[in-house]
Order: structure tokens, then sequence, then C-alpha cells
């Protein structure tokens, strides 16, 4: 693992958020995406499998894990963002893995979060922040109310980041939601319409605002 870490290029902070700011938002607010492909539609089965001889294993390797979610009642369910794969699901305790976010404007994911009381919310910040120089930046903060089958973009890269390492949703009130990202610590009060500083990051230095 410390070979791992040697051998992995890492970007300043700033580096990052330049390269990711030339990006911006690929998807405005409110627009809905469905997770997976039409059924009509003859699809071959390509992968993930394992890849091997990477140059940082001499054995069999996948690609990284940005966060795992497991259900807080069905131990049989279980979601995970990866780095570059987006949001996958299983319903049998891992042996089968569906992808949940393959139709949304990036696959870069940072983070999930359920609300508290409703299992079938689901929060996703997307964007991995590990800053090497192959974590690429996301497009913001989704929702889904249906267990990860459909997901509506709430709140803009600008504004809540675009390299998301943890978002909270309040129990004592489930419209107040924290997000952790290159931008700093926000938090939402109105279910992700408006934001506000907790800690600023580094985006204060370009003279962002969160609003």
């Amino acid at each position: 693992m410390l070979w791992v870490l040697a051998d992995m290029e890492f970007l300043d902070p700033v580096e990052l958020e330049r390269r990711a700011k030339e990006k911006g938002d690929w998807a405005e607010i409110g627009r809905v995406f469905t997770s997976n492909l039409p059924t009509y539609l003859n699809v071959r089965f390509l992968g993930p499998k394992p890849i091997y001889n990477a140059s940082w294993s001499d054995g069999k390797t996948s690609g990284r894990v940005s966060f795992v979610l497991p259900h807080p009642t069905d131990t049989g369910i279980a979601y995970i963002a990866s780095a570059g794969g987006g949001v996958w699901k299983t319903t049998d305790g891992g042996n089968t893995w569906i992808p949940l976010t393959d139709n949304l404007p990036t696959l870069s994911g940072g983070a999930l979060a359920f609300n508290p009381l409703n299992p079938n919310v689901i929060w996703y910040g997307t964007g991995e922040q590990h800053y090497c120089a192959v974590c690429f930046p996301g497009d913001g903060l989704f929702k889904s109310t249906d267990g990860g089958n459909t997901w509506v973009k709430v709140a803009p890269a600008s504004v809540v980041g675009f390299y998301i390492s943890r978002v909270i949703i309040s129990p004592l009130d489930t419209n107040t939601i924290f997000v952790a990202s290159d931008r700093g610590i926000l938090r939402s009060t109105d279910g992700g319409l408006t934001w506000n500083w907790i800690f600023s990051g580094i985006s204060e230095r370009f003279g962002l605002q969160a609003r």
C-alpha cells in the first residue's frame, strides 16, 4: 500500500480546482436522470472484470471505491460510489451488482448518504476528493427518492464543490444537509436549495461565494 501511494501523482488543491472550473457544470439544477438503459437494447456484458498486471499490483486489481453505504436495516443491500464508475447497488450481499448512475453526466463518485428517516432517499455527492492526478471532478449533488432508480440534480459543483468527500443529513431535520468538499464545509437548511459556508475551503481564494 505504501508503494502505491509513493507511485501515485498528487496535485495541489489549487490546480485541481482550476482543472474543475474549466469543466464547469454539465447538467442544470432539477434535471432528472434514470439509472438504467432501456431494457429493449441488446446489451452485452463487458465488465467490470479484474485488472491484470497493473503497474500498482502483481495480482488481480479493481478500480477505487470512494464510499460504501450499507443499508441500515437490510443486510443484503449496499451501495458504493466508485472513483470512475459511478454508483453501484447490491441486493444480495455483494454477490451481484448493478450500476445506477451510468446516465448521469459524470461517473466520478465522491460520497453517499441515506435520509436517516427513509433509506429509499439517497444523496450522492460527485467528484473524488483524494487530490490525485486521476481524481476527476464531479457535477455537484444529486438525490434519489426511489432507492437509486432515478436521480435529480440538486446543487451545482460551483456551489457545493467539484470534489465531495462527505454528505450528512441531519436526523433531527432532514432538510438540513451538510457537505464537505474542496469548497469547505457547507450547510443547507432548505433541502439543498440554498447553501452557506460553515468552514470555507480552497475556493474562497478564488473569490467564489456559496449561494
